[in-house]
């Protein structure tokens, strides 16, 4: 009786762990949106929009008789319901209540038409130049994700609802406003030009997306597919194609890949100033910042492919199908890194994606080592780098082919809808045949990762090798067992082989037949699951799979235990020069680079060649890529004839990035000269300030005083946003050594007051003197959390208000 009663308890919480995946946190709501029509005209000096938002609406239930739609600080002109006036209405703080005066039944439909004008606080971004700024453009722009377009038009604000949409946009004569869809109609009149987009497939509202500004567009087609790049008057077709030529290609691809081809009737890019992203995939209509356009000197080191390929990707993972809830927000993250990384291997090959896919997996290792959290759920982690890494152990767990085959039952099945995880899982189970439970449970909800300590021991009477493998991970935090199936790669002589086996329980025993000791054993060849790992081989066998495994990824960890190695680093370094300089992969030579900087242990011969070695390459290395680290590298490695070397390269080479290198190397190793150097630097035009930023972050080779007139310079609104953060980021390391000076000179920005959207130089110095219990920040900070103020230094205002008034009550 007592075993049934077990089991039961078994069946019943497995029953409830099964079951609950489905039941996030999305919102509820009791109308379907079916179209949004949105006629906006701008009041520039004012940054006010005047607008009229006719909405057509489906009750979900019967017997509705009033809506409830976001709408944040809104004043209402009028408001009617199937072109008659609104019964009544209340203006909320974030939402506008609606009495519709009658009742509707369920699946009818009527007419929400609302007048009003809005000051948006967020959602809505106006710019102008002005004295201190001249080159700032003129534009305006939206960002919606997360859920702040009803700072500028009434709406359901949140991704579970989908809607058409036309946007109809009056702006002064000159300017071009782009927004999702097809442009239905242009008309001028009386100095003002009216644009009508019309976007007739199902979008949900944080998609919806406007751009105003002064650009030229440039076109380039997929099948009959416009693709548009709009660019600022001064950047040519070339300049424009430099940063987004390969978006047609790109559109190929994920249809091919997806069986499911591009499915809306434009593809565009705008660019826009101030953007607090990289990129925004607005359906139909990705948002760009500026920053991606760049010259052919900048193209040596820099591309926009990846921003370009990641925000088109969404245009599936994320537009097409919408996570329904953002507890699920890594099926568009997620996906639009993966699916990335899947264009560079059709692209460049399957190293390329390898090299950039094992970047992310080292970024969730360090983050889930520290602190151990869930992709989906409640407080989701990871959506861009551990999302894919997760598709990525699903590609390796089912094979190329049914990995394709479960994309495609996914794509099709929720194609113009919403999915959540549990979604994914059934269409990947459908189409495969597979039983993904443990996975999803592992990966998707499961927090953690495995952390294996990995023993062998050959056996030559039995010719066998074996292999125990214990999981190490605190039970307490991480499920105390990982279920994984990974490959061990042996080398035996010139022989090399790869034998699957499935880890279930916490401690496992392997046996493999060996005629030889191997040289290096691989566990999990290829580096596909997310772990940590432990296993104490020999030197000369991590040296042996650094110079023989046939994966170049796994030549690349082996790489983090030959640094860590205290015995034979010298003998290890000679390999690892040979490959630095030599032709193969450039990961693989930027990582043997940075492993060769770290070795703490080679001998002072050892350091003299490497050095000689490295001089030696660095000006006849073409991969300007390569030429940086080579440079990074030489700091741990000063030899003769060094310096006027760097110097060559500082004033000449054409990659800025290889410049900024050289700075940085020259000031660290002849420090003496480091403020010849900087000035230098500041005097140095680049792409995005490559230069001046290099030489600002070099100030701590100069004496404090010096370092803040220099810096100073840099701090307050008109100069390069980029550099101003860096100005604040020096001052802040000098403040903190207990100058008064530089804690005067962190108060003095913030109180003027100019943030920016993405660099945020006051926020960074508003945390400085938080750190400081600085109380003279204090009443500023209440002034900005009053004031209509930039959404990030408001923020940082709230925070400093919270942590100063109780250092505050300390003083009392």
């Amino acid at each position: 009786m007592l075993q049934r009663i077990f089991v039961s308890i078994l069946l019943f919480s497995f029953f409830l762990a099964h079951t609950s995946r489905a039941s996030k946190k999305w919102r509820e709501h009791t109308y379907d949106v079916q179209h949004y029509r949105i006629e906006v005209r701008f009041n520039m000096n004012a940054q006010t929009v005047i607008g009229r938002t006719t909405l057509l609406i489906r009750p979900l239930r019967s017997k509705i008789n009033e809506v409830q739609l976001d709408a944040h600080k809104f004043n209402i002109q009028s408001i009617t319901i199937n072109q008659s006036p609104a019964d009544t209405f209340t203006v909320g703080e974030d939402h506008l209540d609606i009495r519709l005066g009658r009742s509707f039944e369920r699946d009818s439909l009527f007419m929400v038409q609302v007048d009003y004008t809005c000051q948006p606080e967020r959602g809505l971004y106006f710019f102008r130049p002005d004295s201190a700024n001249p080159d700032q453009p003129l534009q305006i722009w939206s960002q919606g994700e997360g859920e702040d377009n009803h700072y500028w038009f009434p709406c359901y604000d949140s991704p579970n609802d989908k809607a058409t949409v036309e946007m109809v946009v009056e702006v002064d004569s000159g300017l071009t406003a782009v927004s999702n869809g097809h442009l239905a109609g242009k008309i001028e009149r009386r100095g003002k030009t009216i644009f009508d987009y019309q976007f007739n497939q199902p979008a949900p509202v944080y998609l919806i997306s406007l751009v105003v500004g002064k650009y030229v567009k440039y076109t380039q087609r997929y099948k009959d597919i416009p693709v548009e790049y709009y660019v600022y008057p001064r950047h040519s077709r070339q300049d424009a194609l430099r940063s987004f030529g390969r978006t047609p290609d790109m559109i190929k691809f994920f249809s091919d890949f997806t069986r499911f081809d591009y499915p809306y009737p434009k593809y565009a890019q705008t660019i826009i100033s101030n953007f607090m992203y990289g990129g925004m995939e607005n359906i139909s209509a990705t948002t760009q910042t500026d920053r991606t356009m760049h010259d052919e000197r900048a193209h040596l080191n820099f591309e926009s492919d990846g921003l370009v390929a990641h925000e088109l990707a969404h245009q599936w993972f994320g537009d097409l199908i919408t996570c329904r809830d953002w507890s699920d927000i890594w099926l568009n993250e997620g996906f639009a890194t993966y699916f990335t990384n899947l264009y560079y291997e059709h692209w460049r090959g399957y190293p390329e994606f390898r090299y950039r896919q094992y970047g992310a997996q080292k970024a969730v290792i360090r983050a889930e080592t520290e602190k151990p959290r869930q992709l989906s759920g409640e407080h989701p982690w990871g959506q861009y780098i551990k999302g894919a890494s997760v598709l990525h152990m699903l590609r390796q767990y089912l094979g190329d082919q049914l990995f394709q085959e479960g994309i495609k039952t996914y794509v099709h099945r929720h194609a113009f809808g919403l999915a959540e995880s549990s979604d994914l899982r059934q269409a990947f189970e459908d189409a495969t045949g597979y039983n993904l439970f443990t996975f999803f449970e592992q990966w998707v909800y499961g927090k953690g990762i495995p952390q294996f300590n990995v023993r062998s021991q050959y056996q030559p009477k039995q010719d066998s090798l074996i292999l125990w493998v214990d999981q190490m991970q605190d039970s307490a935090q991480v499920r105390p067992e990982f279920e994984a199936r990974v490959l061990i790669g042996l080398r035996c002589g010139k022989q090399y082989r790869e034998v699957p086996v499935t880890i279930k329980r916490r401690h496992e025993r392997f046996a493999f037949r060996c005629r030889r000791q191997p040289d290096f054993i691989v566990f999990d060849a290829g580096q596909t699951l997310l772990k940590t790992l432990r296993f104490d081989q020999p030197p000369d066998n991590w040296l042996a799979q650094y110079r023989f495994a046939p994966r170049m990824i796994d030549r690349v960890q082996a790489l983090s235990f030959l640094e860590k190695d205290s015995t034979g680093q010298d003998k290890s370094a000679k390999y690892l020069l040979q490959t630095a300089v030599g032709k193969e992969f450039y990961g693989l030579r930027l990582e043997s680079l940075k492993a060769l900087s770290r070795m703490k242990h080679l001998s002072q011969k050892s350091r003299q060649k490497i050095g000689r070695a490295l001089l030696k390459a660095v000006e006849k290395e073409k991969d300007a890529r390569v030429r940086r680290q080579i440079i990074a590298a030489m700091k741990k490695f000063p030899v003769k004839k060094q310096l006027p070397v760097l110097r060559r390269l500082f004033k000449n080479d054409l990659s800025y990035h290889v410049q900024a290198a050289a700075l940085n190397t020259l000031c660290y190793a002849d420090s003496l000269h480091a403020l010849t150097y900087i000035r230098q630097g500041l005097d140095t035009d680049s792409w995005d300030e490559i230069v001046r930023n290099a030489a600002l972050g070099n100030l701590k080779f100069i004496p404090d005083s010096t370092a803040l007139d220099v810096a100073g310079r840099y701090l307050f609104y008109g100069t390069h946003p980029k550099l101003r953060q860096a100005a604040v980021r020096e001052i802040s390391r000098i403040a903190k050594a207990g100058n008064e000076r530089a804690k005067d000179l962190l108060l003095a920005v913030v109180k003027e007051g100019k943030e920016h959207n993405r660099y945020r130089p006051l926020s960074y110095a508003i945390r400085t003197l938080v750190k400081l219990k600085d109380l003279r920040l204090l009443p500023v900070a209440e002034k900005f959390t009053r004031q209509r103020t930039n959404r990030y230094l408001k923020s940082a205002s709230a925070w400093a208000i919270k942590k100063l008034r109780k250092e505050k009550m300390k003083t009392l």
